[in-house]
């Protein structure tokens, strides 16, 4: 008998490797970023480079936040957040839908006069003058911003409402649909405009003449958020990569800058 275990046991020991079954390799995830519109250039650029080099496919999606919320209670595939809407990721926190210790600040924008080249030309201009210094060179120019349900129209309506440049500003701005409105506003008159200094980067005929300090205007913040799901792991480590060099480079490109520590 103890012969036999002992030839049992030794042939046993001696079988092929490819006899047994290799394991399946684990399928990487599709991950779902959900970013607000403003955000979509600099992560599409950022998801190429990070799905190239890590071989994780992404996914980058417009965030609606008036139903986020519910869609992902309702089983929404989606794996992180981006966004400057404070009050939205608080109550994905507090609901207990995200990892709570991934919430970071990624990037920031201020608002920023602007105008079409064309007319800086015309006007010689200085960029990078001072917001005061800009408006008493150009009394006679509108002023337009966006809509005031908007991030950057309701900061532009906040400062034609009241502080230091309410009586300068109630004159002269003026209110249209969407940026796309007061886009094309700069590019058929002269005048000026506030938006966020991101969105002026992404029009090539569009120049920033003034940073509004943050005294003045308080910058928009975006964040990040990882939400809880199983695939946190790889989620956690994109959001990680989002913090590097070579991210944060795609963000100044795109006239964002470093979140404050």
């Amino acid at each position: 008998m103890r012969c036999l275990l002992a030839l049992i046991a030794a042939f046993a020991i001696s079988l092929p490797a490819h006899a047994q079954p290799a394991p399946k390799p684990t399928a990487l995830t599709n991950l779902t970023i959900l970013a607000d519109d403003t955000m979509l250039l600099p992560m599409a650029h950022i998801a190429r480079i990070y799905a190239k080099s890590t071989k994780t496919p992404l996914t980058i999606v417009a965030l609606h936040a008036n139903d986020v919320e519910h869609q992902i209670e309702q089983g929404l595939d989606a794996h992180v957040i981006i966004t400057a809407n404070a009050p939205l990721i608080g109550r994905l926190v507090e609901q207990g839908m995200t990892d709570v210790n991934s919430r970071r600040a990624l990037a920031r924008t201020q608002l920023a006069l602007v105008t079409a080249t064309d007319l800086n030309k015309q006007a010689d201009i200085a960029e990078r003058i001072s917001f005061a210094s800009v408006l008493a060179a150009t009394p006679t120019l509108p002023v337009f911003c966006n809509d005031s349900t908007t991030r950057d129209g309701l900061l532009a309506q906040k400062l034609s409402a009241e502080g230091e440049f309410s009586k300068a500003l109630t004159a002269r701005i003026a209110s249209k649909q969407n940026l796309e409105e007061v886009i094309a506003s700069l590019r058929d008159e002269p005048s000026l405009a506030l938006i966020l200094a991101a969105d002026a980067v992404a029009e090539r005929d569009i120049r920033v003449l003034s940073l509004l300090p943050e005294s003045v205007s308080a910058p928009v913040t975006f964040e990040v958020v990882v939400l809880g799901s199983e695939s946190m792991k790889q989620a956690r480590a994109f959001s990680n990569f989002l913090m590097t060099k070579e991210a944060q480079t795609i963000f100044a490109n795109f006239g964002y800058q470093a979140p404050t520590r």
